[in-house]
């Protein structure tokens, strides 16, 4: 699922890690990435969520084109999500 704000697009929790593939567990502390979308063409700017475990984060995991990124810990999927 995907949000629109303020004329881009920002996406979700995805549950797995970008590194290795694996499944995130609830609790699980991670680290969340925001990344330059690839251009699509007529597409509006955006960016793409990637998460990351702790441990493949620690051993040198990187995104390309990363903006920002934040250590946070992974939700259940019927959880609501905390400000």
């Amino acid at each position: 699922m995907v949000r629109a704000t303020e004329g881009f697009t920002v996406g979700r929790f995805t549950a797995t890690c970008a590194s290795s593939g694996r499944a995130l567990a609830a609790g699980e502390p991670i680290v969340a990435t925001l990344c330059d979308a690839p251009a699509e063409e007529g597409g509006a700017p955006g960016f793409v969520r990637r998460d990351f475990a702790l441990d493949a984060w620690n051993s040198g995991a990187r995104p390309e084109a990363m903006v920002c990124f934040w250590k946070t810990v992974a939700t259940a999927p019927a959880e609501k999500r905390r400000i």
